[in-house]
């Protein structure tokens, strides 16, 4: 009987196992690219544009179960040199450390940390939000938490938004501003249906450094 029983769990194990590898082969990606936009900068015609990742796959820790499909939505960026030179962004992202070095860091790979690139006061300017210990050992935090981290893990916002300028010598975007906070009042400035760019533009306006 027990024997009988070994072989019987060793027999779901082993049907569990070839149908992981089995469902594992059906996965699925579809690419969306958004409309290039281009810009003057730094005496240059730049252009930005973004290629969206939407993956569906099966596998082990699945919102709907141990084991089910899983989606996600990775991103990569794009900015295109008036020479025709493509640069590829997210691995062309360094962050600000207290030691004032920096150390590359993580971009764009859920929903959460998507980026875009913007023309602000003549500059090309990188925006996106990020976890602190992904990011620096400077002290960043989410828009109006300051205290975020010592707050109890699930009320733990951790994301800050940051920005970076693009550095032309070296092609990196340097991550060293975050947006702390702006005033309600101030907020109230953007009207009632503001765009995307006017919201990062106001994030941007009221930016501070990294406190290293």
């Amino acid at each position: 009987m027990r024997d009988r029983l070994r072989f019987s769990t060793a027999a779901r194990a082993a049907a569990a196992c070839l149908c992981a590898i089995q469902l594992a082969g059906c996965s699925s990606v579809d690419d969306e690219s958004t409309a290039p936009v281009e810009y003057v900068a730094y005496g240059k015609t730049w252009q930005y544009f973004a290629v969206e990742h939407y993956i569906r796959e099966w596998g082990f820790g699945s919102t709907h179960g141990i084991f089910g499909l899983k989606e996600r939505v990775t991103q990569d960026v794009y900015l295109v040199a008036q020479s025709g030179e493509k640069i590829g962004v997210v691995g062309r992202i360094v962050a600000l450390q207290k030691d004032g070095s920096y150390r590359a860091m993580p971009c764009c790979g859920s929903f959460s940390t998507h980026a875009k690139i913007y023309n602000f006061e003549g500059k090309l300017i990188l925006t996106f939000a990020q976890t602190r210990d992904k990011t620096t050992d400077c002290r960043i935090y989410p828009p109006g938490r300051p205290d975020d981290e010592t707050a109890p893990p699930e009320h733990q916002v951790r994301y800050a938004i940051l920005f970076g300028e693009f550095d032309r010598k070296v092609g990196v975007f340097r991550m060293r501003d975050f947006f702390p906070d702006a005033p309600e009042s101030e907020s109230k400035k953007l009207g009632v249906n503001p765009s995307f760019e006017q919201i990062d533009e106001f994030f941007y306006s009221w930016r501070k450094p990294f406190e290293c």
